[in-house]
């Protein structure tokens, strides 16, 4: 028996991974507004807490891809797949301005301050590196799936399901 979801379920999907997204990008922004990029504790701070924010917009990400792939929706599969990629791409030079800053700001700290900043600076570190590590792969697997959804779909005569929410009730 084939199962059914009701278009407004696969719609209530797709807002979540928006939701769980993008609102927590709000909310980092909304924290550390102004911008202040010429200081070097601003941008270490900023950084700092936007790492706390990294699981939900990865996770949105991961919504996005399996329910697209679930609901075999090629285009928004791949759109998800090069947003995951550049997202990924786009921590790896905040990582290295991150580490810089790190050091500047590890040397303003009191003596026995020092290696507290190094520590919790390099757990940043890591949440960073893990954030991009897991948004490239999904957006590799999901550029790969899309291809080889419309390659299928090509070779059977039918097209790919495109719509974002599914079909109407």
């Amino acid at each position: 028996m084939k199962r059914q979801m009701s278009g407004w379920a696969v719609a209530g999907l797709f807002l979540t991974a928006a939701v769980v997204g993008l609102f927590p990008v709000v909310d980092l922004v909304l924290q550390v507004w102004p911008v202040r990029l010429g200081e070097v504790t601003w941008r270490y701070g900023a950084v700092g807490i936007g790492a706390g924010y990294l699981p939900s917009p990865v996770f949105g990400v991961a919504v996005l891809v399996a329910v697209s792939y679930w609901r075999e929706q090629a285009v928004t599969l791949r759109i998800a797949g090069y947003l995951a990629l550049a997202a990924a791409v786009l921590i790896l030079p905040l990582m290295l301005l991150f580490a810089v800053d790190l050091m500047q700001v590890q040397g303003m700290r009191p003596e026995g301050q020092q290696r507290a900043a190094l520590i919790s600076g390099g757990v940043q570190e890591l949440k960073y590196l893990v954030a991009s590590v897991t948004l490239g792969a999904l957006g590799i697997g999901a550029l790969r799936t899309s291809t080889q959804m419309t390659s299928q779909a090509d070779r059977a005569g039918a097209t790919s399901k495109n719509v974002l929410i599914g079909e109407p009730d």
